[in-house]
């Protein structure tokens, strides 16, 4: 029962200290603060905790449209390959065709 006693008269005494030196928390007020620490620490977890997640989100997103990217890049290739391909037989066709005819004059 002294140290409640004790607690009791160290709260008046420090409540009592003069204005000009600094001011000493007692235990009450540790507490509540220690709480807001708690509960700023846990807000800031959240929000670190929720641009974690979304960066993932836009990650996944990024990689799932990359490969998107690649499939319409290799249809365009086969594309532009089928074109010259085509391009070139019908150059070939009319060089035939040419010596065809100077061969038949």
């Amino acid at each position: 029962m002294t140290n409640i006693g004790s607690s009791k008269i160290d709260r008046a005494r420090l409540s009592s200290s003069a204005s000009s030196s600094p001011r000493i928390l007692t235990y009450d007020e540790n507490i509540t603060i220690s709480n807001n620490n708690k509960s700023n620490v846990q807000s800031e977890s959240d929000v670190l905790q929720y641009i974690d997640n979304r960066v993932n989100q836009l990650n996944e997103k990024l990689i799932s449209n990359s490969s998107k990217l690649d499939q319409l890049m290799q249809k365009l290739y086969v594309k532009i390959d089928r074109l010259t391909s085509n391009i070139q037989y019908r150059k070939s066709f009319k060089t035939k065709q040419i010596f065809a005819i100077i061969s038949l004059n």
